[in-house]
């Protein structure tokens, strides 16, 4: 096809959806991508069955679609298997009716013991004629109940296209030139610089955008992250700086160290604040108003107090700074009475020996042979000691049952136990005579 004007009038409606696209492929590249929008198509999940999907715009090989905010059901995954879902935006192109449409999709992978395999997606050319295509935008990785999720997409702007492929140029503290493998782009409003420090990056903090944890008296300027590993230890470095100042701070052990102000002369004086006081090259601490003492029980090894011993414990006071303020100990007396009726306190070995003795116990009683309509009224039973140990008394009747061929016609219309003897009647509501019937009676007993 010959050349045709697109950003022009020729008298008809001649702009295709792929002549569209190949300019947004022109902006923004060959691949797919979420372009800088609203909420930039973020990725959350609420639960381990909900994907959530900020508003945003997609670049599905230069067509483009836009959604609101919107929640995708995650299949749970059986405990013991893993499995991987893919959350994609998917391109879809009716030959007949030559309509076009984008919508989020999760292509649900297949679960197994070992290490599961990213599932097929659509990954054909739209502009060679593909009628589907699917873009992977996260990547959801199912162990049992747990999940996590990775962003697979790209977030491209303006701002990443115009500066890639240069190289850092940095004039009076302000980047003028930048290279993507080492640039991580302005930061944006709302950003803690305390969790900047994962790449070996320079950003840039626009005067426009408010920040938290800059160091005072700071505005903009840029960023420098260094990253090393000495060891199992991770040390990161921030650099600071605008065009009259400069800063420096480190992150080891878990925990970010103060800003310094490296632009300081070396013959500033400092002023203490308390209780720091100093005193020319001294630097000293004033007395917190603590008694200086041993506080608690002082000893080098454990201890285990028996019933009726004590022991110390200590307790402190501590001001808005951190410091202590006040000290002092509590003697705490571990009981030894006994427990009663109307009191608490201590088991006694006897009735700890009575509650583990404690067991569950089946007898089996014959009913015998019970004519139709019949019944066997007000029966006594004497619980054996190959059932029930002499040295052990029940305590309570918890079930009981009938077994035999025709248990259904029948019914247990009264049961009793005391002590060694269970008091029944069994009736037969069929009509039919019934034998080799069995009442169970399952009881508590313990040693008394």
């Amino acid at each position: 096809m010959a050349q045709k004007v697109i950003t022009g009038y020729t008298g008809t409606r001649h702009i295709s959806p792929g002549m569209d696209a190949a300019v947004w492929r022109g902006i923004f590249g060959e691949e797919s991508c979420i372009l800088k929008s609203g909420g930039n198509c973020a990725g959350s999940m609420p639960s381990i069955n909900e994907f959530v999907i900020q508003d945003g715009v997609v670049s599905i090989q230069g067509y483009l679609g836009y959604g609101t905010h919107e929640s995708l059901t995650i299949d749970t995954c059986t405990t013991g298997y893993k499995r991987i879902d893919l959350i994609c935006a998917r391109y879809t192109h009716d030959t007949g009716s030559l309509i076009d449409a984008t919508e989020y999709v999760v292509i649900k992978g297949t679960e197994v013991t070992g290490t599961p395999a990213v599932p097929a997606y659509n990954s054909g050319s739209i502009a060679a004629g593909a009628t589907i295509v699917d873009f992977p935008m996260y990547q959801v990785d199912l162990d049992g109940p747990n999940v996590t999720f990775t962003q697979l997409a790209k977030v491209k702007g303006i701002g990443e296209i115009l500066t890639a492929g240069t190289n850092i140029s940095i004039n009076n503290g302000i980047i003028s030139a930048i290279d993507t493998t080492t640039y991580g782009g302005t930061l944006p409003s709302g950003t803690n610089l305390y969790e900047i420090r994962t790449e070996n990056k320079v950003y840039l903090c626009s005067g426009s955008n408010t920040y938290t944890n800059l160091p005072t008296g700071a505005a903009y300027g840029s960023l420098v992250v260094e990253k090393s590993s000495p060891g199992t230890q991770s040390t990161i470095v921030q650099r600071f700086s605008n065009i009259s100042k400069a800063w420096f701070r480190m992150y080891i052990n878990s925990r970010w160290y103060p800003w310094v102000d490296v632009s300081k002369d070396e013959n500033t004086e400092y002023e203490g604040i308390s209780p720091i006081v100093i005193s020319g090259t001294e630097i000293s601490h004033a007395d917190s108003g603590a008694t200086a003492g041993t506080y608690g029980s002082w000893t080098t090894e454990d201890v285990t107090p028996s019933f009726g011993g004590t022991f110390y414990v200590p307790s402190f006071k501590v001001n808005a700074k951190g410091h202590v303020t006040a000290g002092q100990h509590h003697k705490v007396k571990i009981p030894n009475a006994g427990a009663s009726s109307t009191a608490a306190g201590l088991m006694s070995a006897a009735d700890k020996i009575k509650l583990d003795s404690m067991s569950w116990y089946d007898a089996t009683i014959s009913v015998g042979t019970l004519n139709a309509g019949a019944a066997k009224t007000d029966q006594t039973y004497t619980i054996p000691t190959s059932v029930l140990p002499s040295n052990k008394t029940t305590i309570a009747l918890s079930g009981f049952y009938l077994s035999g061929t025709g248990y259904q016609d029948c019914s247990i219309t009264r049961i009793h136990l005391a002590g060694r003897t269970v008091g029944w009647t069994v009736a037969n509501h069929g009509t039919v005579s019934r034998s080799g019937l069995s009442l169970v009676v399952r009881f508590l007993a313990m040693t008394m």
